[in-house]
């Protein structure tokens, strides 16, 4: 039987060499992490012979979506109105995937909506450089 717990999903970002995890998240999906583009692009000739053309895009949009009371909107908002690239990790220990950027900015800050109940807050963080499982295997072998 698979295991899983949302507790264990570790984002992480680093400011000058100081890791902050990312808390408060919402209900329902709390992260993505979406490619630019697409891995390869084929081409297929007249003869119908094929190349995969391979793109060297390795940027990523990573998702948030916070509760509006986490104390993580108030770092976010900190590193976006000083304009601060920062490194960030999102890690799943329970599945073993991981991923991690040494470059990435806030990309969009959340809209802000009110009503009956808190609301959520959903910040995208474009990563330029973004590294991931096989990839991070690969290169420690």
């Amino acid at each position: 039987i698979g295991i899983f717990n949302p507790r264990n999903i570790i984002v992480l970002l680093n400011v000058d060499g100081i890791e902050t995890r990312i808390e408060g998240w919402a209900d329902g999906d709390f992260v993505s992490v979406d490619p630019n583009s697409e891995r390869a692009n084929v081409q297929v000739g007249a003869d119908g012979r094929a190349v995969a053309n391979y793109s060297a895009d390795q940027s990523v949009n990573i998702r948030f979506s916070l509760m509006a009371q986490s104390p993580s909107n108030r770092f976010l908002g900190q590193l976006d109105a000083g304009k601060r690239q920062f490194g960030v990790s999102v890690s799943s220990p329970e599945t073993g995937e991981f991923g991690v950027s040494a470059c990435a900015i806030i990309k969009t800050r959340p809209n802000r909506s009110y009503g009956a109940e808190a609301g959520n807050r959903e910040w995208m963080v474009f990563a330029n450089d973004w590294v991931e499982d096989a990839q991070i295997i690969t290169a420690l072998t």
